[in-house]
């Protein structure tokens, strides 16, 4: 009931396909053919995992038995990474990140953490078909990092962006100014996306970050994501000294976001130690 109805015009299509392959694919499978490689196509989409490289941008994607069976919790203590050598099936690794207590759970969260409470938990329903009740989401730990993430600049309420679920808390006073200017803030990053020259992309992302911070919050996701833009132009760019501020808004970020041992926030503070030792510091 979860797959939407495009997707399931395609996987129907692959499994009429894939069922008049080599009949050796389903030998003793009962029932239709079809039906069984629907039923297969339906499985892996919620058990497939993004294969991730060092630097744990997304290679590729594969079923992993063994780290299927771990359940998910917004506060996991486990992280799934993978050994990569050329010619050989990525080998997954589930690594355990913090101390365990004999018969404890080992978790790990099937969703980006630095999302809003709301935004992750309408993700595992949309996705994975269940409500989350893990003791993050439970015990209201993380309120006041979610009120940040969708927070105005003057702390008068939540500026919502996008078209995610609804967001729960109250909502800012209405403005027209506000509204203006992050629209033009939307449009800057837009157009900056299709320029082909790194320093004028950075000159526009800059102006979007400008715009951004004057409406709101520092945390606000719409900022941190306009500064990962302006830091990956001003890398591209060559300025090193306007990388290494926008690295350091990331840094701030991710630290307040994720657990404290989150490769994502390393990497990011691995940059920038990068920049500030290339800048004599």
């Amino acid at each position: 009931d979860r797959v939407e109805v495009s997707d399931r015009a395609v996987m129907e299509r692959i499994a009429s396909v894939a069922a008049t392959c080599d009949p050796q694919l389903l030998a003793g499978v009962p029932g239709s053919r079809i039906e069984a490689v629907f039923d297969a196509l339906c499985r892996f989409r919620n058990n497939n995992f993004a294969v991730v490289d060092d630097l744990f941008i997304s290679i590729g994607a594969g079923c992993f038995p063994k780290g299927a069976a771990l359940n998910h919790s917004c506060a996991p203590n486990c992280l799934l990474n993978y050994e990569l050598v050329r010619g050989r099936p990525p080998h997954q690794v589930v690594r355990v990140m913090q101390d365990v207590a004999e018969g404890e759970e080992l978790t790990h969260s099937y969703v980006d953490l630095a999302l809003p409470t709301w935004d992750r938990q309408a993700s595992l329903r949309e996705v994975y078909g269940f409500e989350c009740a893990c003791t993050s989401c439970g015990s209201g730990a993380r309120a006041a990092v979610d009120e940040d993430l969708v927070a105005g600049s003057g702390g008068g309420g939540a500026v919502p962006r996008g078209g995610g679920p609804l967001c729960p808390l109250p909502l800012a006073p209405a403005s027209a100014d506000r509204d203006e200017d992050l629209a033009r803030a939307d449009a800057l990053v837009n157009e900056a996306a299709a320029e082909e020259d790194a320093a004028k992309e950075l000159k526009m992302l800059e102006e979007a970050c400008r715009l951004r911070e004057r409406w709101l919050h520092l945390r606000h996701i719409e900022v941190c994501a306009a500064h990962a833009a302006a830091h990956t132009a001003a890398m591209a760019a060559a300025d090193w000294r306007a990388a290494e501020a926008h690295c350091q808004r990331l840094v701030d970020q991710y630290v307040h976001v994720y657990p404290a041992w989150h490769p994502l926030s390393g990497l990011q503070m691995y940059c920038l130690a990068q920049l500030k030792e290339n800048a004599g510091q």
